[in-house]
């Protein structure tokens, strides 16, 4: 599986595991590297009180026979929204 195989891998991952209920969306493109995957996301967010936050975070996975076969995520502390 090539590269490229594997970001488009990742990229169809990302929008089924959204499913539309989820806007995380790539803040850094995802590059591969043998048979590892990485990218960073962002999303919207809000605390329980009502205050709008952006979640980050970063994918990496690894692809073992066209087949994702591990995927930690390191998530980052929401951040508040910062006024315009």
């Amino acid at each position: 599986m090539s590269a490229d195989d594997r970001k488009r891998l990742y990229g169809r991952w990302l929008s089924e595991l959204c499913n539309g209920d989820l806007a995380l969306a790539e803040e850094i493109a995802p590059f591969a590297e043998g048979d590892l995957v990485a990218a960073r996301w962002k999303g919207p967010g809000t605390f329980g009180d009502g205050t709008p936050v952006t979640m980050h975070g970063h994918h990496l996975l690894r692809v073992e026979s066209g087949r994702l076969a591990e995927h930690p995520t390191l998530s980052e502390p929401p951040a508040p929204v910062e006024a315009p």
